[in-house]
């Protein structure tokens, strides 16, 4: 039986036709997909502006860029020193009911890997630095340990297959689950709000010990809101290092009391929109803000001979995209801010009037409050304002 050779043998392109292997090189710069074998790597330093699939396993090393989507039952990204490795496009690892024969994609290393697509496996696992942009399904089991930043929903398990996700030192827009989610320590919500049916959130401390998230005295998750977007102390506060580094407090947060069971809709819910609050309603308005924003900067353009992405030095191209999605954020903030407070300034005014009630105004944002109100309801101004 002669042996078919699916790729042509080239200085830049190694293929072995008895294992079915292709390796492209270092040098290598290609347009062409490359599918159909059972095996691909991408040496460290290739380009692929193509799909790339095999029938058993993909293997992308550091300091290479890949735009088009990613396929295999087996995927391992490989990162190392200061070059990040770049995937524009979905990454798919086909599902199986049977446990051991469960797609897998692995993020390892100790460089930077960078996403800008959906991901969709049974099996997830981060144990390095990591930015999705881009959605998270793991059909299975979830493991994030970080740093991880992922401006998309995390969806872990089915109603058929019950998943188990473990998250900590991560950043992510919302969590929803069917089965067990474990937090640990370094967690951060966007928009607020985990929700898990058929199961319940826990809190793993920093000795490894897990309790549910509503009887742990140390269980909390950082809220992104105001307070860490206007920080000048660090240059990423979405994945705030003085957070991970337990140096800092100044932030919201969810606590134990934010976590609550719906036993007839068997689903553990760990949310603030109990809270009564104007400012959370422009923080929720913000964080769907941001949502929109980060779907915007999809499909860039890849130079193949200056490695930029964008017009952007690939070595630069995370951080150039999270900090284009912070200045954006930013701008929005005050808007959001500004019609948050004139709506309930007007609705309070409306009320007190209507109902012939006296009420005094906040000296520092000027929103009415209740004659005896101690604290202004906006803002969290000590009150001294007059009779209005």
């Amino acid at each position: 039986m002669s042996i078919v050779r699916r790729f042509p043998q080239t200085d830049k392109l190694s293929y072995d036709p008895i294992s079915d292997t292709a390796i492209l090189l270092g040098d290598f710069i290609g347009a062409t997909p490359v599918v159909g074998v059972r095996k691909a790597e991408l040496s460290s330093g290739a380009i692929l502006l193509n799909e790339l699939q095999a029938f058993e396993e993909v293997v992308i090393n550091g300091n290479c860029i890949v735009k088009g989507g990613v396929s295999s039952p087996r995927i391992t990204i490989v990162t190392s020193g200061a070059t990040p490795t770049i995937i524009l496009g979905d990454i798919y690892g086909p599902s199986s009911e049977k446990r051991e024969a469960a797609s897998l994609l692995r993020v390892q290393g100790d460089g930077e890997a960078f996403i800008q697509g959906t991901i969709i496996s049974d099996r997830i696992e981060f144990s390095g630095r990591v930015t999705v942009v881009g959605d998270i399904f793991a059909l299975q089991e979830l493991k994030i340990e970080g740093p991880a930043l992922v401006m998309g929903r995390v969806m872990v398990g089915s109603e058929d297959s019950p998943g188990r996700a473990y998250i900590s030192r991560s950043t992510i827009y919302q969590l929803f689950a069917t089965g067990e989610v474990v937090l640990g320590e370094g967690v951060t919500l966007v928009s607020p709000v985990a929700v898990v049916k058929g199961g319940r959130i826990l809190w793993r401390d920093s000795s490894g010990s897990e309790k549910l998230f509503s009887e742990a005295e140390t269980s909390s998750v950082r809220v992104f809101s105001f307070p860490c977007l206007f920080c000048p102390k660090v240059r990423n506060p979405l994945l705030c290092e003085k957070y991970l580094d337990g140096e800092c407090d100044a932030f919201e947060s969810l606590r134990s009391y934010d976590y609550s069971s719906v036993k007839e809709k068997n689903m553990s819910v760990l949310s603030w929109m109990w809270r009564a609050s104007p400012s959370i309603v422009a923080q929720n308005l913000l964080a769907k803000r941001m949502f929109t924003i980060t779907r915007s900067l999809y499909n860039p353009r890849v130079d193949t001979g200056s490695r930029k992405i964008n017009e952007i030095a690939h070595t630069e191209y995370p951080s150039y995209i999270i900090q284009e999605a912070l200045t954006r954020f930013r701008e929005a903030a005050g808007t959001y801010a500004e019609v948050v407070k004139k709506t309930l300034t007007d609705l309070l005014e409306d009320y007190y009037k209507k109902n012939n009630k006296e009420y005094i105004r906040c000296p520092k944002c000027g929103v009415p409050n209740p004659v005896d109100a101690k604290i202004c309801i906006y803002c969290g101004e000590a009150l001294g304002g007059k009779t209005a």
